[in-house]
């Protein structure tokens, strides 16, 4: 189940001679049957190119807007819901 939308700013607009931010949905924190978080991040997406000249990237949590055509289990970003294994095997 999707607990929070992961959002960037990812720029600026004027929209009635004020300046607000774009921002851009990059992943989702979701949560497994046993109460256990885990983070889905979007990887096409280009985290090196935010904020350049800083170390470190700011991301934001969101609880997901509840829209008549939203998917609970796959969320705003379009993530699936996937089952993981707590054991990773190599």
């Amino acid at each position: 189940m999707i607990k929070y939308d992961i959002v960037a700013k990812v720029g600026e607009y004027t929209k009635n001679g004020e300046t607000k931010a774009k921002f851009q949905n990059v992943g989702v924190v979701m949560e497994k049957e046993v109460g256990k978080p885990f983070i889905l991040l979007n990887r096409t997406f280009n985290f090196a190119a935010l904020q350049e000249g800083k170390e470190s990237v700011l991301l934001s949590l969101y609880e997901p807007k509840k829209k008549d055509n939203y998917n609970q289990d796959t969320g705003a970003s379009g993530f699936e819901s996937q089952e993981f294994e707590d054991e990773i095997q190599f």
